[in-house]
Formats: C-alpha cells, structure tokens, sequence
C-alpha cells in the first residue's frame, strides 16, 4: 500500500517539524491507519489509539466491545491521556477516525503547543470496505458493522486548512 520512498518522505516531514508534534491519523475504519502507523515506526512517539482504551476497558474482542461500550468513559480514558502527554510534551500520535471537524478540534485544543500533523487517509467504497472487512475479521476477530461503517462514511468532513494544522499528509 505504501513505497519505501513515500514511508520516507512523510516520516522526514514529520520530524523535520520541531518538538513537540501531534499527529492525527483521520479517516474511515479499514482505511490503512494502523497499516500506516506500523509501516511508519515512529520511534518517540506515544500512540493514543480510542478503539485500545475501548478494547481494553471491556475485552480483547473489538466487535463485542463496540456494542457494549460506554462512549462517555472511554472518552473520559482518551482526553485524559491526551490531556497528561500535552503536559509532559510529548510527540504524540492520536489513532482514531477523525471524521467530524468538532471531533479533531477536541484534540487540537489540548495541544496549544504542539506542531500539528493530520494524516489524511484515503477514502474507501462500500466494495473496498467488505473486502477489508472479512480480511481483517479472519485475521483478528475485529469487524466493522456495515451499518456503522455506513454511518461514519456519512459523517465524513474533510479536513481544510483553517483548522489549524501546521502539515496537512494526504495518503
């Protein structure tokens, strides 16, 4: 999904920009965030990931934990980390979907100091999406529910310049 020279290029435009950095993965389940963090290895920096709090606070099985999860704690769990790495500096990577403006100006608010990253993910089909689907539920157990993947697909707000990202990386 990624060349070397293009892992290499956004990773050198990210760290190019000076400490401390927040990286805000946006874009659809199964649209390659993990994929693209993995690939990445960005060394030094602390990954906030709300689908780990999610399936850590219920059970590993991400599809049973998405039904029962209470959304108002495990956003509880997810500012209060951000809120503590703001604190202490660090270069932070924030894994989630992003979808919403409201959503990722939540997370920009609590880093004034940071230089801001969005990674923008490609978009995917519904096709795309229940090839992704099925690959990932054989490997992992984790599945996207088609209506909830419906859902977000129509809650998609693209990213504009005036939300204030220092680097906007379309992938």
């Amino acid at each position: 999904m990624f060349t070397q020279n293009k892992l290499e290029e956004i990773k050198s435009n990210i760290l190019s920009l000076p400490q401390p950095r927040l990286v805000v993965m946006m874009g659809l389940p199964l649209s390659g965030k993990d994929s693209l963090l993995k690939a990445l290895d960005m060394e030094g920096f602390e990954i906030v990931s709300r689908d780990d709090i999610l399936t850590n606070s219920e059970s590993e099985n991400y599809s049973e934990s998405y039904w029962k999860q209470d959304s108002k704690a495990i956003d509880k769990i997810f500012f209060n980390r951000l809120n503590e790495l703001n604190q202490a500096a660090k270069d932070v990577i924030v894994n989630a979907t992003h979808l919403k403006i409201s959503r990722r100006r939540k997370v920009l608010l609590r880093f004034p100091e940071h230089k801001k990253i969005c990674f923008v993910m490609p978009e995917i089909d519904i096709s795309s999406y229940k090839t992704r689907n099925a690959e990932r539920f054989k490997a992992s157990v984790k599945n996207i529910p088609e209506k909830v993947f419906i859902e977000m697909l129509g809650m998609y707000e693209a990213v504009s310049d005036d939300e204030g990202f220092d680097l906007i990386i379309t992938v």
